[in-house]
């Protein structure tokens, strides 16, 4: 009951009109390289829930590239992500506020085999957990840990692992 209340006083809170757009490098296991893009139309204060000045949480529609092995005899796929993600002032460093952010969401993967891995199913869970700086109230920059799993939904689920770096312009 307690979650039901809190997602229903977080979506008629306090929420940014801005978008963001984040572009990320992605490094995953072994040889896999890749792209992704990100959408980040809402974001919702909770300032006004103890979580502090400068807390929100934002939710990012993603379609991620990942490349495995050499160009000519490479294997890729294709995701789509909806992820909710935490975001919370954690210090300064050089001046500019640095936060911590996590978050769970969905994704669809375009294939159950990739990078010599049977993943099982295409639905899989993304979690994060990554840091940001806010270089100026536009523009921001970080490093996240992904991590995809089905969850258990499959007999096979060794999951994806990936570090990506990121850069992000607020509109």
């Amino acid at each position: 009951m307690r979650l039901v209340l809190f997602l229903l006083m977080l979506f008629v809170s306090t929420y940014s009109h801005a978008s963001e757009v984040a572009v990320d490098y992605v490094m995953g296991e072994g040889d896999v390289k890749g792209l992704r893009l990100g959408y980040r139309p809402l974001h919702y204060s909770l300032a006004d829930y103890g979580f502090g000045e400068g807390a929100y949480v934002y939710f990012e529609l993603s379609t991620n590239y990942w490349e495995y092995g050499k160009p000519k005899r490479s294997d890729t796929t294709f995701a789509i992500a909806l992820s909710p993600v935490l975001s919370v002032p954690l210090t300064e460093f050089a001046g500019k506020p640095v936060n911590f952010e996590f978050g769970i969401g969905m994704t669809y993967v375009s294939d159950t085999r990739f990078a010599g891995k049977d993943i099982g199913v295409h639905y899989q869970f993304e979690d994060r957990i990554g840091l940001s700086v806010n270089l100026n109230p536009s523009t921001k920059v970080g490093i996240r840990y992904l991590h995809y799993s089905n969850a258990g939904l499959s007999d096979h689920n060794p999951g994806l692992d990936f570090l990506n770096v990121f850069y992000v312009k607020r509109f």
